[in-house]
């Protein structure tokens, strides 16, 4: 057997062991184990920048308590989410078909956060950055209780800056604040399946109140290790951080904002998409558990 075929029987026993520790399959798939998630960045002096954590999953209940400081980093931290906390579970209460009961949500959340475990807004987010160039999130190694597949069509990045930094901007060169406090939503072109409820008017304004605004360009990467098994990677332009409403006009003089590309960065990003079951999964599943059974009889 060579080393692929390998990785995948492995993966598939795994399957079959943490279904079997289960009282049942749930409807959706339940990811398992750890992942490793790694934040990258093209720099001005040198190489790009790396930093890795290895994560774990947090469902329903998931907070900023569970952030976790990526080590190296000066103010980069993260956490998995699975159900919680994304964009489409601001949607559920008022349209449950957003997420059907067989998806799961998978959120990987990136935020401000220092080597002391502290949220820190007031820090760059990367450090020595080049303003012309990318920043890379990776997860590897995304593991789920059953084979499945990723609706690709539901990629989501969130974007949220600081209101009291926003305050700080002041006004534009007409004299209206410059309050641009609104997050925006970076996503695959039909990432809500063009749901009604998603949208307030028309494109590219999102329902969510405060009102958010949808930008259609990104590019997830997706990879299978083995059928229960997914790596995920999202290349993007560090200028995608500066908000739609940005007018151009920099950070006023005498005022301490994290701006290394001119721009006041969001101090908060999320990467969202929606997971399903491989179909034929739950009676491969089943079919794992009575072999598992007969064998311990």
């Amino acid at each position: 057997m060579n080393s692929s075929s390998t990785r995948w029987a492995c993966a598939l026993t795994a399957l079959f062991a943490t279904t079997a520790a289960l009282a049942g399959p749930s409807p959706f798939p339940l990811p398992v184990g750890t992942n490793t998630t790694t934040i990258s960045y093209d720099t001005l002096s040198g190489p790009p920048l790396s930093f890795s954590a290895t994560l774990d999953y947090n469902g329903p209940g998931a907070s900023l308590n569970d952030l976790e400081h990526l080590p190296g980093s000066a103010n980069i931290g993260a956490f998995v989410a699975y159900n919680a906390l994304g964009r489409r579970t601001a949607v559920i209460p008022n349209d449950p078909s957003v997420q059907a009961p067989n998806e799961t949500l998978m959120r990987h959340g990136v935020y401000k956060f220092d080597a002391s475990n502290q949220t820190n807004p007031q820090g760059e987010f990367f450090p020595g950055i080049d303003p012309d160039g990318d920043v890379t999130l990776k997860i590897e190694g995304v593991t789920f209780d059953r084979p499945v597949q990723v609706r690709e069509n539901t990629f989501l990045l969130h974007e949220l800056w600081d209101i009291d930094q926003v305050d700080m901007l002041g006004v534009d060169d007409q004299g209206q604040p410059r309050a641009y406090n609104l997050p925006n939503n970076h996503h695959t072109v039909s990432g809500f399946r063009d749901l009604n409820s998603f949208f307030l008017g028309s494109p590219p304004v999102f329902s969510n109140n405060p009102v958010n605004y949808v930008v259609g360009d990104i590019n997830p990467k997706v990879t299978h290790q083995a059928p229960n098994v997914i790596d995920v990677a999202l290349t993007f332009p560090y200028r995608l951080l500066m908000h739609l409403e940005d007018d151009g006009m920099g950070i006023p003089n005498g005022v301490d904002l994290p701006a290394p590309g001119g721009f006041l960065e969001p101090w908060h990003l999320h990467l969202e998409y929606l997971v399903v079951p491989e179909p034929g999964s739950l009676a491969l599943l089943a079919t794992g558990l009575l072999v598992l059974r007969r064998r311990t009889r």
